[in-house]
């Protein structure tokens, strides 16, 4: 049986920001050395090294959102862990645009593949994020693509709750079974996807290659190496 059998009934993508689409990591290794300034500067005894070691903890954990655990460490709760995450952003914003797009690469054959997914597909990205991402997306020039974006600080929860993947499938008005959802973690996009009844696509980013599945649901239904991979398959498939 073919990788895509089955899949000729999606009407919707939903597509996870980092990863898929932008090639975070140096975004990653930045906001690591920003947090840590940023807490040094709230009066904590903290060294880059440690604040690194923190983050690879939180993921090895499967924590949902790394960064702001890391916070949470130092701050009081988590409204506080995403306002410093902001302060962060907001100075990101503020640097010159070949920084700015620099450090949020948009991967290689990204707007391709998100062109080609376009042509058959209504978009939506759906990511733990900041709701600037949007913004981010526009000024690396694949914010068009989109039908509308489905971000955790907007939706008030954030993956892997399954509250928030029905938010966006709510929002488009499409049931699981028309939905497939491209992410790179298994933790935070396959599974939490397939149970409810979504197709899920494993899809680029070098950072959680190391995930395994834990049980069926986590394995991906179809496996792409970038985004332009995924659309031929989807598109050309028998």
């Amino acid at each position: 049986m073919s990788e895509t059998a089955g899949l000729d009934k999606i009407e919707w993508v939903f597509i996870d920001v980092g990863g898929p689409i932008v090639d975070d990591g140096r975004w990653v290794a930045f906001l690591e050395r920003a947090l840590a300034a940023r807490l040094r500067e709230l009066g904590h005894d903290v060294t880059d090294e440690q604040v690194v070691g923190y983050r690879d903890e939180a993921e090895k954990l499967r924590v949902a959102r790394p960064t702001v655990a890391v916070i949470a460490r130092f701050v009081d709760d988590e409204a506080a862990a995403i306002e410093v995450f902001r302060s962060i952003y907001r100075d990101l914003k503020n640097a010159p645009d070949e920084t700015y797009v620099e450090l949020n690469a948009v991967r290689e054959r990204a707007p391709e593949g998100l062109a080609r997914l376009a042509e058959r597909y209504k978009l939506a990205t759906i990511t733990n994020n900041i709701n600037e991402v949007a913004d981010l997306l526009d000024r690396v020039g694949v914010g068009r693509y989109f039908d509308f974006h489905w971000i955790s600080e907007a939706a008030g929860c954030a993956k892997p709750a399954p509250e928030f993947f029905r938010g966006a499938l709510e929002r488009a008005g499409c049931e699981p079974e028309a939905a497939l959802m491209v992410g790179d973690r298994l933790d935070n996009d396959i599974g939490p996807a397939k149970r409810l009844g979504m197709w899920a696509a494993r899809v680029g980013g070098d950072h959680y290659t190391w995930q395994k599945p834990t049980d069926e649901s986590e394995v991906p239904d179809v496996e792409a190496a970038d985004l332009y991979e995924l659309a031929e398959k989807l598109l050309n498939h028998s």
